[in-house]
Formats: C-alpha cells, sequence, structure tokens
C-alpha cells in the first residue's frame, strides 16, 4: 500500500476511511470504548481540518467519510 500523507489530502475531495482491527478482533468492548473513539475521531478532524460527514464505528472496524479543504482558498467543498 502506498504512503498517503495528510498534506496529499488538501485538494477538495471526499474520503473514504476504513480501518480495522488486528487478525479482526475487537477495537470497541463497550459503549465507554465507543463514546473515547468518537471523541478521537472529533479531535483529529477539528485538527486536521476535516469535515465528517458520516462516519460509523463498529465493534471491528470503522468506517469514515471525510470532506477536505482546499489549501489555496478558505472555502469548503461539499
Amino acid at each position: 500500500m502506498e504512503d498517503c500523507r495528510l498534506e496529499d489530502l488538501y485538494d477538495g475531495n471526499f474520503y473514504h476511511v476504513c480501518t480495522e482491527g488486528m487478525e479482526r478482533d475487537v477495537l470497541f468492548r463497550d459503549d465507554e470504548d465507543f463514546l473515547v473513539a468518537r471523541n478521537y475521531l472529533a479531535l483529529s478532524a477539528w485538527k486536521n481540518k476535516v469535515f465528517v460527514l458520516v462516519f460509523s464505528l463498529m465493534s471491528n472496524h470503522v468506517h469514515v467519510l471525510v470532506a477536505s479543504h482546499d489549501r489555496r482558498r478558505t472555502q469548503i467543498f461539499i
């Protein structure tokens, strides 16, 4: 898999991000785990200046649809 730097994502497009646990192990065991993951997702989106449009946290994997900013302008392309 090719490395992707965060700077490469700032082009005004949408991205589907998916991850899963090692060997399909459970990532989130209870409601508190889901809450912590949701908070980390919100903080990461804010820090990296992307909009999370849709997310799905499942016990063994995550799907997130994000929209990125255009670096040359301050507009958001949604």
